[in-house]
């Protein structure tokens, strides 16, 4: 004979369902934010005075893998929010 175990009540689920969504939600509007940092960085170089320098080509490859590494994140948070939505209809 084991202990019993209550499931949670709906009101326990239901907030826990809810700090997920806004937890991947939270993310999205920091990867975003990042992204438009990235942007303003790009936009605030002249590029009609700069001259092509090993600096230069540092900073576009960081700024292609930054670039990268958000959007395979954001990709994740899809997934991740596609499988709290099935979650949600099951314990509907």
């Amino acid at each position: 004979m084991g202990i019993p175990v209550e499931s949670p009540s709906r009101t326990i689920i239901d907030r826990a369902l809810s700090d997920i969504f806004e937890s991947i939600a939270l993310v999205e509007d920091t990867l975003d934010s990042i992204l438009n940092a990235q942007g303003v960085k790009v936009q605030e170089e002249d590029l009609e005075k700069i001259e092509i320098t090993d600096n230069n080509i540092e900073m576009n490859d960081s700024i292609k893998a930054l670039s990268k590494t958000v959007f395979r994140v954001k990709a994740l948070l899809r997934f991740q929010h596609e499988n709290v939505i099935e979650l949600t209809k099951l314990l509907a």
